[in-house]
């Protein structure tokens, strides 16, 4: 959605038409209260604040490239790259603005970038991070998860747990374990506003409900080990054999995302889970 933005002051008078994400972006860069006025207007109607913007500053922090984009969110891996391009267009998940793969691999170019190898993985990587969300096969948007990047950059991911301590020339991959908090867990199948566990049929969407049921008890996420332990727990048919077939389409629809080996859903997948309480009403 487009704005109007209207700026006056002592020796400031500027009206004009700018993204909602460069208005909410110019809003942010304000900061001591004066007797400067700032008119946003939209289709939802006026609003008044008054505030002052720095003399000798820019209004917007708006990216100038490509590169300074990636550079300023310390994008290091493509999927961030990725949504670095997208944010330098213009992009939000409040603006709801699309981009297309063509306007990527041109950003790629003009940061001075590698041009991806197989762009279609990297854009399939940054839907299962959650970053972004398949409109059709070529345009994408931004999703939520992407909110904090302005502000806080691309986070680590954190080291995965071990479960006794890394010796000389130790090179095998750690059994994630079930926390005590996963442990304590009081396990039943219903959830209040999603349809009960058993309702439904495919295996991999009751991996969703176990992750969202985790999270109602306030477990933000959870590993693959403490899925398949709440599943064996409420009777669900899951295990180490058939876990990863069960969850493999979750991760293609990007439906979940990981944050070292702790697996969470995305907005995508909380769509997807409450679309069956919907069709239940």
């Amino acid at each position: 959605m487009d704005v109007e933005i209207k700026l006056s002051g002592s020796g400031l008078e500027y009206t004009g038409n700018v993204t909602l994400f460069q208005a909410t972006q110019i809003m942010a860069f304000i900061s001591k209260p004066t007797d400067q006025e700032i008119d946003i207007v939209g289709s939802g109607g006026q609003r008044s604040i008054e505030s002052s913007i720095p003399k000798n500053e820019p209004t917007s922090k708006a990216y100038e490239s490509p590169r300074q984009a990636i550079d300023k969110l310390g994008a290091k891996t493509n999927p961030q790259k990725i949504v670095a391009i997208a944010f330098y267009l213009g992009a939000s998940s409040q603006n709801d603005q699309l981009f297309t793969i063509e306007e990527i691999l041109t950003g790629f170019s003009k940061a001075g970038a590698p041009t991806p190898k197989n762009i279609t993985r990297d854009l399939k990587e940054a839907v299962g991070a959650g970053y972004i969300y398949a409109e059709d096969k070529n345009t994408y948007r931004l999703l939520s998860l992407t909110d904090d990047v302005v502000t806080e950059g691309f986070k680590k991911q954190k080291a995965k747990r071990r479960t006794t301590p890394k010796q000389a020339g130790d090179t095998k991959k750690t059994k994630a374990v079930v926390r005590d908090e996963v442990n304590a867990l009081s396990l039943q199948t219903s959830m209040e506003g999603y349809v009960d566990l058993f309702t439904l049929k495919v295996r991999g969407d009751q991996i969703l409900w176990l992750i969202r049921y985790a999270k109602s008890n306030g477990i933000a996420a959870a590993n693959r080990q403490e899925i398949i332990y709440i599943a064996k727990k409420m009777g669900v048919n899951l295990d180490s054999q058939n876990y990863a077939s069960s969850n493999a389409p979750n991760t293609k629809n990007g439906f979940i995302s990981l944050e070292g080996d702790l697996i969470a859903l995305t907005p995508k997948g909380e769509t997807h889970l409450k679309d069956y309480s919907k069709d239940e009403n």
